[in-house]
């Protein structure tokens, strides 16, 4: 790429995209590589803000400021040199009614099927859903962080694993391999990037509002399904104007 063409891209501002670990990153940083003139960076918040237990529904947007000013610290960015943030997250299957959790003593963490959530106690899972859905719908009404730099979330469903790789309770230590395997699958092929998040086996329809009213009702939030596709499909139209 042209010397010109490098300094307009970085004069140009940042879309911040957020994602919860470095797997995540691997995967879907592709998207830097696709979409180099729309300048996006992706940047890791280490672990779930909307369930890690410290987040809340009264301070989730100062937690999101505070991570977009440690990005900005660390990129040397003013705060006008974003222009949006993209926050994907995980659902978890937090909105599922109460009776789809199930007792399992045996279980030292959650696991999930399409149909329920199972964990050695059933108010550990609702406090945590209860707590989750409180944070998201905080979100979802936020339309700015730090007052000025919009700000939208999307989902995987259940988790980013089991849309990327139909693995709804894949063990820690396979994350890094297989995201590698997707980011190599998809390195140098950007319609099939696009393509695999529209795909009718995970893809969430609808538009934006409709998406997220969706994931809310009965045990979709434990199905499989994205609506990233929808910012994914916005870069697309950008780029082909």
């Amino acid at each position: 790429m042209p010397k010109s063409n490098e300094e307009e891209i970085r004069k140009r501002k940042v879309v911040l995209i957020l994602v919860e670990g470095a797997s995540d990153k691997t995967a879907l940083g592709l998207i830097e590589k696709f979409y180099r003139s729309r300048n996006l960076k992706v940047y890791i918040t280490n672990g779930d803000i909307t369930s890690n237990g410290i987040t809340t529904v009264t301070n989730c947007t100062n937690i999101l400021k505070e991570i977009v000013r440690e990005f900005r610290e660390d990129k040397k960015l003013e705060k006008e040199d974003i222009s949006e943030i993209i926050h994907i997250i995980d659902t978890d299957g937090a909105f599922i009614p109460d009776d789809c959790i199930e007792v399992d003593k045996i279980l030292s963490d959650f696991y999930y099927t399409l149909d329920c959530i199972k964990a050695n106690s059933k108010r550990k899972v609702k406090i945590r859903n209860d707590r989750k859905i409180e944070i998201i719908k905080k979100l979802l009404e936020t339309e700015e962080i730090d007052k000025t730099i919009k700000y939208r979330m999307f989902y995987m469903s259940c988790n980013l694993d089991h849309v990327l790789y139909n693995e709804i309770n894949l063990e820690t230590e396979e994350k890094r391999p297989k995201a590698f395997e997707f980011r190599r699958v998809f390195n140098n092929d950007k319609n099939g990037f696009v393509a695999f998040f529209n795909s009718s086996e995970c893809k969430a329809n609808g538009d934006y509002r409709t998406t997220w009213n969706f994931i809310q009702q009965g045990k979709n939030s434990l199905k499989r399904y994205n609506n990233w596709w929808i910012f994914l499909n916005e870069l697309e139209v950008e780029e082909n104007k």
